[in-house]
């Protein structure tokens, strides 16, 4: 069955999986994909996304305080200032670094929440072939449509190749 519906049938399940701010369907990036035994969910993650703008948005924080005590007391640069400053785009920085070395996050949820949440549910019965590059994992259906998730970090390449193998090995091409 194509579409969005998971039906439950007995105790609440989790399905294991990630989410990647280096993952994008479509023109937004932030995204998870989670796996049980036959099938592969696909979910929007602002969670994912947020944490790839935080570090970006913590070192203009730090900008615009300079700016807006520079324009407020027309004074020379002090110390203090220079040190806010400098705070601020250290952290956006450490923070963006430390995203780069780990942009897969592990991550299960319940069924309940995928059924919610799911952008795209992919049965393996209704898989034909999953085709993988280093910036693009198509899902071919046997329906002939295709589902496509953009890839933008080889960490994020790996973990995918990964899950995908152990879904459907027989499918990679």
């Amino acid at each position: 069955m194509l579409g969005k519906e998971l039906h439950l049938e007995g105790p609440q399940n989790h399905l294991h999986g990630f989410i990647s701010p280096y993952l994008a369907r479509g023109n937004k990036s932030g995204y998870g994909i989670f796996a049980t035994a036959d099938r592969i969910v696909g979910v929007r993650s602002r969670r994912a996304r947020a944490l790839f703008l935080l570090g970006p948005a913590i070192a203009v924080l730090g900008g615009c305080l300079y700016l807006a005590q520079d324009l407020a007391f027309h004074e020379p640069l002090t110390s203090a200032r220079m040190f806010s400053l400098a705070i601020f785009t250290v952290l956006g920085l450490v923070f963006l670094a430390v995203i780069m070395r780990r942009p897969v996050i592990s991550s299960s949820i319940s069924e309940a929440y995928a059924s919610r949440k799911a952008d795209f549910v992919v049965r393996l019965t209704d898989l034909s072939k999953i085709e993988m590059t280093p910036s693009r994992t198509n899902m071919k259906l046997r329906s002939g449509e295709v589902f496509s998730l953009e890839i933008s970090h080889w960490k994020a390449y790996e973990a995918t190749k990964k899950m995908m193998t152990t879904f459907f090995p027989e499918s990679l091409a």
